[in-house]
């Protein structure tokens, strides 16, 4: 199961009305999800996106509230601490966010800079710091690259991060991302367990 199957099985879960993207690039993922209202943006003027801005200049303007929310932009974790922060101020009340790339496979795929074909950035510092301060629940999907998602209920805090350097984050990423498959996913996702 990848990032957009997910996608669509939340959406269909909670009855997704509305969907933003940050992060379009070339639209593969978004033209596929299954919700009849969607926004996405990216400062690229190639992508395929419906704003191209960035999300800091979006969110300064956005009035609309928000079922789904999917971060795949800018691959730096103090973005994705704006966008997940910025993102929950236009989430509705039964709505989630899901991240992409809160779980790099190797050293070099976690470099801020784009080094390698995998390339998820320091992403999964944002996601641990987000987590370590969140009172809603939030897990990791070990399925492509990492989806972190957040759903819009109570959770429990994520206790004692290290410096979240690679090889802190290799030692606790279990504990750090709470890691969990696919199915355990789905079912959290369905019943709210």
């Amino acid at each position: 199961m990848n990032r957009t199957d997910i996608l669509n099985f939340i959406a269909k879960t909670i009855g997704a009305k509305t969907y933003l993207e940050i992060g379009v690039a070339n639209g593969r993922n978004f033209r596929a999800i299954e919700v009849n209202h969607k926004i996405g943006v990216d400062p690229s003027p190639h992508s395929l996106s419906t704003h191209k801005t960035t999300s800091d200049a979006y969110f300064q303007t956005c009035d609309i509230q928000f079922d789904l929310v999917f971060i795949d932009g800018l691959h730096n974790a103090e973005q994705v601490e704006r966008d997940i922060q910025n993102s929950l101020k236009v989430l509705s009340k039964h709505g989630a966010i899901v991240l992409h790339d809160c779980n790099p496979p190797h050293k070099d795929a976690a470099k801020r800079n784009a080094c390698t074909v995998c390339w998820c950035g320091d992403v999964y510092k944002g996601w641990i710091r987000y987590r370590s301060r969140a009172m809603l629940e939030t897990f990791t999907i070990d399925t492509d690259l990492g989806c972190g998602v957040i759903l819009n209920k109570s959770g429990s805090l994520l206790e004692e991060i290290g410096d979240l350097s690679w090889e802190d984050f290799s030692a606790n990423k279990k504990r750090y991302l709470e890691l969990v498959n696919v199915d355990e996913a789905l079912k959290r996702i369905s019943n709210g367990d």
